[in-house]
């Protein structure tokens, strides 16, 4: 009898892992999903503000040629620009270092 209760407790304890292994990997999933989905508008938007705005094209072009040729108030625009791809970068290194967004998402990855 105590044979048949200790297969029974098997029993349950193995389908519960099993249980709990799909959920892990259904989590895994949603969370790389949204660390994909938080990435991109971070690799995106530094992109799409010198399409906006024309004079901050002009900026960013003058700050990466010669920034020391931007004055007080082009270098305030300038700055956080930089500042955000960076942060982009930065939060897209992370994620790819953890393996929380897809490989193809990070522009070093050799394939």
């Amino acid at each position: 009898m105590s044979g048949l209760v200790l297969a029974g407790t098997f029993i349950a304890i193995y389908r519960q892992l099993r249980l709990q292994r799909r959920q892990i990997h259904e989590n895994t999933k949603v969370l790389r999903s949204q660390a994909h989905y938080n990435a991109l508008p971070l690799l995106q938007r530094p992109w799409g503000l010198p399409i906006e705005d024309v004079r901050l094209s002009e900026i960013v072009n003058s700050g990466y040629l010669t920034p020391e040729a931007l004055g007080a108030t082009d270098w305030a625009r300038f700055s956080p620009y930089r500042f955000m791809q960076f942060n982009g970068w930065e939060y897209c290194y992370y994620q790819y270092r953890d393996g929380s967004i897809p490989k193809e998402l990070w522009p070093t990855e050799r394939r």
